[in-house]
């Protein structure tokens, strides 16, 4: 989502500049602290102590190297167990979908960690790897590399992706326009559903 608004945002306002970082334990003391505007984020890591909204909803699908043999078939969950899998760790803490396996009897095969999502994609070509990516991520990435992208095996809930701010900055007008591009972002790309 940021990348195609980034450029949005630097013709309306080129004077701004934009500090993007990936979620960590430390963000919500960032945040706590005021020293963030506001952070994107699955609902699982917010903060109790701030106010959030819905940004929108992400299915997860598992990704391999399209000519992975598992391919061949239906991707059922015996296909799915069958090969070893790439997890992500982002400064140790499991991302949703693997949290999320790990309350359901997770058989995974963990043979790689990743410190981030978007690293995972160029991990798999010429492996028998597979990954869960949220989908809308998945995509961008298959016409860069040759993957294959099918439905989960088992169902994963829907991600909710919230956006987060200190309540402090509930009436900062620099918030209130990035957050409202934001949303605009998320309507004009139909991103509302999962």
């Amino acid at each position: 989502m940021l990348g195609p608004l980034l450029p949005k945002l630097k013709r309306e306002a080129p004077g701004v500049g934009f500090n993007i970082q990936l979620a960590t334990r430390e963000i919500s003391a960032v945040l706590e602290d005021g020293k963030l505007d506001f952070q994107i984020t699955p609902e699982q890591f917010l903060s109790p102590e701030h106010p959030s909204e819905l940004l929108f909803e992400e299915r997860h699908v598992v990704v391999g190297w399209r000519e992975n043999r598992v391919f061949a078939g239906e991707m059922t969950r015996e296909a799915f167990h069958s090969c070893g899998h790439v997890a992500v760790r982002i400064t140790g803490v499991a991302t949703f979908a693997d949290k999320h396996f790990m309350t359901v009897d997770d058989q995974r095969r963990i043979e790689v960690t990743a410190p981030s999502i978007s690293i995972v994609p160029w991990l798999l070509p010429g492996t028998n790897l597979l990954a869960l990516m949220q989908e809308r991520l998945a995509r961008v990435f298959a016409p860069l590399l040759p993957l294959e992208i099918r439905p989960a095996p088992s169902e994963v809930p829907l991600m909710r992706q919230m956006i987060q701010y200190h309540a402090a900055h509930l009436t900062d007008a620099g918030v209130l326009w990035l957050k409202n591009r934001l949303f605009a972002e998320v309507a004009e790309n139909g991103m509302q559903e999962g």
